[in-house]
C-alpha cells in the first residue's frame, strides 16, 4: 500500500480541501474525491492515503505512509491540527505555505533568467572565437608563409579558459559534495550537525541566511503548536521530532528538559543556541504576557523578510558581477584576436 515515488498536490488543492473540512466533510471523502487540478501521481498517492485510513491509520501517519513530499514546517502545521482536531484549518495553513514558497520561487527564477541569457550569449561568443576565428587566424598566417605560431595568448587561449572554468566547477562539486556529506552525517551525528552550524556561520551572508531560515522555522512551528494549544514541552518535542539535525534535535530536547527540571522559561531560552539574542528579550516579554505563540510567528515573520530581503540583494548584486567577470573574460579573448592581426600586419609589412 505504500507509494515509493514522492507526490505533493498544489496549494490550491490544499486550501480547497482544508476549507471543506472545516466544512465538517469528512477527511476521507475529501481525499477521495481528488477535484480538478490533480494529475495522476497526486491521484494515485491520494487514494494511497486513504488506503492507510481505512487501515485505522492516523491522517498525518497515512500521509507520511504514502510518501508525502511537503517541507518541516508544513508536517507541524498538520501535527498540531491533528492534536488539537483543527485539521482543516492546518491544511489552509499547508496550502498558503506552499503558495508562498512557490511564489518566492517563481521571483528568485524571474530575476534569475536575464543573467542566465547573458551568460549564454557569452559562452556562445566565446565558443566561436576559440573554435573558428583562432584556427581561422592560423590558416591566414600559414597561407601568408608567415609560419602558423602564434602569440602565447592566442595559442594558449583555450587551455587558460578551460583550466579555469575546469577549476571553478571542481571546487564548486566538491564543496557541494562535502557539504551534503557533512549534512547527512548530521542527521545521525550531533557532532557533525554542529560542524554544519559552524561552516555555514563562516560566510559573512550565506551563513547569516542560514541561521535566519532555521530559525524562522524553528519559531514558526512552535508559534503554530502553541497557537492550536499545544504545551510547551510537548511542542518542543514535536519540533524535535520533526528536524532532520541531530545537534538539532538535542538543542531543543535539552530546551525541554531544563524546562521540565522548573529552570524558567527565560534561562533554559538563553542557554539554547538555535535562537539569536537579539529576539530573545521579545519572547521573554511574550511569555510574561501570556502572548508567547504571538511572539514567536511575529518574530518568525520578521526573520522571513530578513531572509527574502538577503536573497534579493544577492540574486540583484548576481548580474552586475557576472557581467563583470564575463567582460573580463571576452575582452581576453578579444585581445587574443588581435595579437595575431597586429604580428601579421607587422610581419607583412616587413616583407615590402
Amino acid at each position: 500500500m505504500r507509494q515509493n515515488r514522492h507526490f505533493c498536490p498544489k496549494w490550491s488543492w490544499w486550501i480547497r480541501a482544508g476549507e471543506r473540512a472545516v466544512l465538517g466533510l469528512e477527511l476521507g471523502h475529501i481525499i477521495g474525491a481528488a477535484g480538478p487540478g490533480v494529475g495522476p501521481a497526486e491521484r494515485n498517492g491520494l487514494k494511497c492515503i486513504l488506503g492507510h485510513l481505512n487501515a485505522g491509520s492516523g491522517m498525518v501517519e497515512a500521509m507520511r505512509e504514502a510518501s508525502l513530499c511537503l517541507p518541516v514546517e508544513a508536517w507541524s502545521l498538520l501535527q498540531a491540527g491533528e492534536h488539537t482536531g483543527k485539521f482543516g484549518e492546518a491544511m489552509c495553513d499547508v496550502g498558503e505555505l506552499l503558495r508562498q514558497q512557490e511564489a518566492r520561487r517563481r521571483a528568485f527564477f524571474g530575476q534569475m533568467w536575464y543573467p542566465a541569457m547573458v551568460g549564454l550569449v557569452g559562452i556562445g561568443v566565446m565558443a566561436i572565437i576559440l573554435f573558428w576565428v583562432v584556427p581561422q587566424m592560423r590558416e591566414l598566417s600559414e597561407s601568408m608563409g608567415l609560419g602558423d605560431n602564434l602569440p602565447w595568448l592566442t595559442e594558449h587561449i583555450g587551455q587558460l579558459y578551460g583550466g579555469i572554468f575546469s577549476g571553478i566547477i571542481t571546487l564548486l562539486l566538491l564543496g557541494l559534495a562535502g557539504f551534503s556529506l557533512i549534512r547527512l552525517i548530521g542527521k545521525r551525528s550531533a557532532k557533525w550537525g554542529y560542524l554544519e552550524e559552524v561552516i555555514a556561520g563562516r560566510f559573512p551572508v550565506a551563513g547569516s541566511v542560514f541561521r535566519h531560515v532555521r530559525e524562522a522555522r524553528l519559531l514558526r512551528q512552535l508559534g503554530t503548536l502553541l497557537q492550536a494549544g499545544t504545551p510547551i514541552p510537548r511542542a518542543l518535542e514535536m519540533v524535535a521530532a520533526s528536524s532532520s539535525n541531530r545537534w538539532e534535535q538535542e538543542e531543543l530536547t535539552r530546551f525541554r528538559s531544563s524546562l521540565l527540571m522548573g529552570m524558567g522559561f527565560s534561562v533554559s531560552l538563553r542557554a539554547c543556541p538555535l535562537f539569536d539574542e537579539e529576539g530573545i528579550p521579545l519572547l521573554e516579554v511574550g511569555q510574561e504576557s501570556g502572548k508567547l505563540e504571538s511572539f514567536m510567528l511575529r518574530i518568525a515573520a520578521g526573520r522571513e523578510e530578513e531572509v527574502a530581503w538577503a536573497i534579493a540583494q544577492i540574486t540583484r548584486l548576481v548580474e552586475p558581477l557576472f557581467l563583470f567577470v564575463l567582460s573580463g573574460a571576452i575582452g581576453g579573448m578579444v585581445l587574443a584576436y588581435l595579437l595575431p592581426m597586429v604580428r601579421l600586419l607587422e610581419q607583412a609589412g616587413g616583407a615590402f
